[in-house]
């Protein structure tokens, strides 16, 4: 096969629940899941929170 878009085209389907798409954080911004920025305040808003307490 020596176009690329038709190899990739048989290797996803031949290998069924091997590869994964990667997309866009809109896209997982639009379905509810936490972009990275989102991700990374989340987690210095917990440790902010450990750190009243020691």
């Amino acid at each position: 096969m020596s176009d690329p878009l038709l190899s990739l085209a048989h290797s996803v389907q031949s290998n069924k629940g091997v590869f994964a798409v990667l997309l866009g954080s809109g896209v997982s911004r639009a379905a509810g899941i936490p972009t990275g920025w989102e991700l990374t305040f989340d987690l210095v808003r917990r440790l902010a929170a450990l750190d009243r307490f020691e």
